[in-house]
């Protein structure tokens, strides 16, 4: 199995256990800890590279509330509930359309996913799969460091139980993966690692 999203690698896994890894050895453990931190955080840290459409609910008001994403390249609204026929709309202007936040960047500068798109003249019908966008799906282009910290030590942690076969080591459950460490450093470097993992859970309201 190879790796399918890159929130860290396998270098940087032997770089942090101080060991020599085969080839293709730790996929496995980096594909769980990325299962960790998406289902944990309910975010995709890596953007899809091509836009893609998604059917959305009308909201009944001017906002329509989507999944995150770094890039809008169409938007098509539709005057029915069922999204029998769409009409593409262009950025701004007062038939326009405008991407929210409206000022994303957060207090330290990085840049955050658009959430949501503002209808300036219109409302978004209120029905079933009815509105469209399409996207570039994802919270960032690139892995935040704290998110690609926190898949390093996971996949470590989830890489070294498996090797030991579990045995006598210490260990603990995170989502449905058995992680360990044989030190105090290592179990420092995990709980920092779920820290970080918090910083970034989704809040849905």
């Amino acid at each position: 199995m190879s790796v399918i999203k890159a929130y860290t690698s396998a270098a940087k896994v032997a770089a942090f256990l101080g060991k020599t890894i085969a080839a293709g050895a730790a996929d496995d453990a980096i594909n769980h800890a990325v299962d960790i931190i998406d289902s944990l955080t309910g975010r995709n840290f890596i953007a899809d590279a091509a836009a893609s459409a998604r059917l959305f609910d009308g909201s009944g008001v001017n906002q329509l509330d989507i999944d995150e994403c770094v890039a809008v390249s169409k938007v098509e609204i539709c005057a029915d509930e069922w999204g029998d026929s769409f009409t593409e709309v262009t950025l701004g202007g007062y038939g326009g359309y405008y991407l929210l936040p409206r000022n994303n960047k957060d207090n330290m500068g990085r840049t955050l996913p658009y959430t949501a798109v503002l209808h300036r003249s219109e409302i978004w019908v209120r029905g079933y799969g009815n509105q469209k966008i399409t996207a570039k799906w994802g919270y960032s282009a690139a892995v935040p460091s704290a998110i690609e910290f926190a898949a390093t030590i996971l996949a470590s942690s989830i890489y070294g139980y498996n090797l030991a076969g579990g045995g006598n080591i210490k260990s603990e459950s995170i989502g449905n993966y058995s992680v360990s460490y044989e030190n105090e450093e290592g179990w420092d470097a995990l709980n920092r690692a779920k820290s970080a993992i918090e910083q970034y859970r989704r809040i849905r309201l």
